[in-house]
């Protein structure tokens, strides 16, 4: 029989297992990512890790894998370090949303992330529907663009026909700015491109095929 010391180590276990569950699909109302992604950490460094939904289908959404930082300046800003790449955190204004309901304009292949969703709110130029595409546009033939519409978000344009580099304009956007150090994780796929894909493992860069 189990000792009523195993017995209470098993009902912790239990406990703390179910707390890194609901941290992974529904996180508490006012508690943030970086709050939710600390005390996930702080738990499995106890080793009472379970089987989890995986984080990047979460409410949170905090793959190590997407990154995009909002700054002052109502932009988006690339950087690499400390993360593996880039990251979403939707934090200072809700502009900028996670979904995990499939978005076919815009899908992540090879992770868990099914859909990159921007939900236009005070940035209206930078959105994405799934139906009129009006804003970030993704074509099903060889990649005639992705266009942000003319209006406050200017800056990031990819040339048409064959793609052949990622544009930075020196227009109203000057924030979306790519760091010169290692991007370990957006990637466009070789060939027609049919997804903006995420690799798991460091790419050293965004790449674009030729």
């Amino acid at each position: 029989m189990r000792t009523f010391v195993e017995k209470a180590e098993m009902q912790r276990n239990s406990r703390l297992k179910r707390e890194l569950q609901m941290l992974s699909t529904e996180p508490p109302p006012g508690v943030s990512c970086w709050q939710v992604d600390e005390r996930v950490e702080e738990l499995q460094a106890r080793q009472y890790s379970a089987p989890l939904t995986d984080l990047t289908s979460s409410a949170c959404i905090l793959p190590a894998a997407l990154q995009l930082v909002s700054s002052p300046f109502n932009a988006l800003q690339l950087i690499s370090s400390p993360f593996n790449a880039l990251q979403l955190v939707s934090s200072p204004f809700t502009a900028l949303q996670l979904a995990s309901s499939p978005l076919t304009a815009l899908q992540l292949a090879s992770s868990p992330l099914t859909a990159l969703q921007l939900v236009s709110s005070p940035l209206t130029a930078l959105q994405l529907v799934s139906s009129p595409l009006t804003a970030l546009q993704l074509a099903s033939s060889p990649l005639t663009a992705l266009q942000l519409a003319s209006g406050p978000l200017t800056a990031l344009q990819l040339a048409s026909a064959p793609l052949t580099a990622l544009q930075l304009a020196s227009g109203p956007l000057t924030a979306l700015q790519l760091a010169s150090g290692p991007l370990t994780a957006l990637q466009l796929a070789s060939g027609p491109l049919t997804a903006l894909q995420l690799a798991s493992g460091p790419l050293t860069a965004l790449q674009l095929a030729s």
